[in-house]
């Protein structure tokens, strides 16, 4: 049964909205009516068949715990932020960013409402790219780096990395068993190096071109021109990325292979996206404009509640921007989602801790690089921004690169489930922890009707049964 519209806006509330007295009073008189009413029908049928009394009881529990589409907000938000210098090396160039530029910033994001909590490991990791306007949890190069760096660690590990066709096994298994809608994989370009392409593409077929196939090209010529063209140092819009090719050495590999291979398995799972459910799994964005980022902000949930949770903040608002990268969230999709899946492809000389250090030491050496020679990040202070949390987690589908308001029959943000009976288990008949507030309500009512109904009943019989004994 579809919930009422009143419901559902209840319960996509966010930090400042609120119900009016008079819509709160309409909601209560509206349940009161269809209370009244069911009453009104069903007592004089159920005192006389009280064998549906049971059912009705056992239909009011059942309806409390079942689960349902209905979005809650997230109920974390920062009181306020720490900003300090996280470096001591660097002199604040006049065009860049010092604390209270940062400090600015922060504000305006908890004056807008607009930071969004993400549980760690579980939400995409953007760029920490300067040029967005959403709320972004940021890690250098984003995911697609991320998940560069383990396939580089695994060779290592295990040398079972050893082509095109081994990279693109590896990433389709990733895709297919931690990519969803509402946590799609992300990487992106710039509309600058974009153009490149184009005229390099064009040049190589002779003809102009003006925009990226929507489809894996189906001449041999002109798919071998943009895979080529695709891959190269030239054509990435993330600086990390970007340098990462043309100088694999200082960023601690032996060669570009794999991440010019991962770029390749990007781009062709893009073309092969003939879905919208599959292209909802692919982040690819093209920024517009120049890399403008004024100082880089180290974000996370330094204090109060939400813990295990970060904030996700726009790194553009309101003509500032900050290069946003979010260290907990970034560490726990390494140990928490990269281990695992890795240490699953079943290699015989597979070693988690080998994996695991050396993970980290690889981002440590990368993050080092980036910070040194891609400009204007090696022109940027490092502040460090420590929120305090306040509210409490509750399970949300918006407002983030990776949310999705597209919920199934489970209830899951982006699934895919439209069949209830196939929907997994809950530990809890909590109408909140089960994600349906407007079934909670119902399931409420229709146990204490059936409560009345068996009191009216036994009373009856007793009267019945007073009067035979007289």
């Amino acid at each position: 049964m579809k919930a009422p519209a009143w419901s559902a806006r209840m319960t996509v509330l966010r930090r400042g909205d609120s119900i009016s007295s008079a819509a709160f009073t309409a909601v209560k008189e509206a349940s009161s009516v269809g209370r009244d009413r069911a009453f009104a029908r069903q007592a004089s049928f159920f005192s006389m068949h009280p064998f549906f009394t049971f059912p009705l009881l056992l239909i009011g529990v059942l309806t409390i715990g079942s689960p349902s589409a209905v979005l809650i907000a997230s109920g974390c938000s920062i009181s306020s932020v720490n900003v300090v210098f996280a470096d001591t090396n660097k002199s604040t160039l006049d065009s860049f960013y010092s604390l209270p530029e940062v400090s600015a910033h922060m504000d305006m994001v908890m004056a807008s409402n607009l930071d969004r909590y993400v549980k760690d490991g579980t939400g995409t990791l953007s760029c920490v790219d300067a040029r967005s306007d959403d709320p972004v949890i940021g890690t250098p190069g984003g995911d697609l780096a991320e998940f560069a760096m383990g396939l580089y660690v695994y060779n290592g590990l295990t040398n079972k990395v050893q082509s095109y066709n081994d990279v693109k096994a590896l990433f389709q298994k990733f895709m297919d068993k931690h990519i969803s809608a509402s946590r799609p994989f992300y990487f992106h370009t710039d509309e600058g190096r974009l153009k490149q392409v184009f005229t390099a593409v064009g040049a190589r077929l002779g003809k102009t071109v003006n925009i990226l196939p929507h489809r894996a090209p189906i001449v041999a010529a002109e798919f071998d021109a943009w895979v080529e063209e695709l891959v190269k140092s030239y054509a990435q819009g993330c600086g990390h990325i970007r340098i990462m090719i043309d100088s694999p050495a200082i960023y601690g590999l032996l060669n570009a292979n794999i991440i010019q291979w991962l770029i390749r398995a990007f781009y062709e799972e893009l073309w092969a996206a003939d879905s919208d459910a599959k292209r909802a799994k692919l982040a690819f964005v093209v920024k517009l404009g120049s890399l403008t980022g004024r100082a880089i902000a180290i974000v996370s949930n330094a204090q109060g509640t939400c813990s295990g949770y970060s904030p996700a903040i726009p790194p553009s608002l309101g003509g500032s921007t900050l290069f946003v990268y979010t260290p907990s969230a970034a560490g726990a999709f390494r140990t928490q989602v990269m281990l695992p899946f890795f240490a699953d492809q079943g290699a015989s000389n597979w070693n988690s801790q080998f994996f695991g250090t050396n993970l980290d030491v690889l981002f440590t050496k990368q993050l080092t690089a980036t910070l040194t020679y891609l400009i204007p990040a090696n022109q940027s202070r490092l502040v460090s921004v420590g929120s305090t949390t306040i509210g409490s987690a509750v399970h949300d589908c918006t407002g983030v690169l990776g949310g999705s308001q597209v919920v199934d029959a489970c209830g899951e943000c982006g699934g895919t489930v439209k069949d209830s009976t196939k929907c997994k288990k809950k530990n809890s008949l909590n109408p909140l922890e089960n994600g349906s507030v407007a079934a909670g309500i119902a399931g409420g009512i229709l146990y204490l009707i059936g409560m009345v109904v068996l009191y009216f009943y036994c009373n009856r019989q007793k009267a019945a049964n007073s009067h035979i004994s007289h």
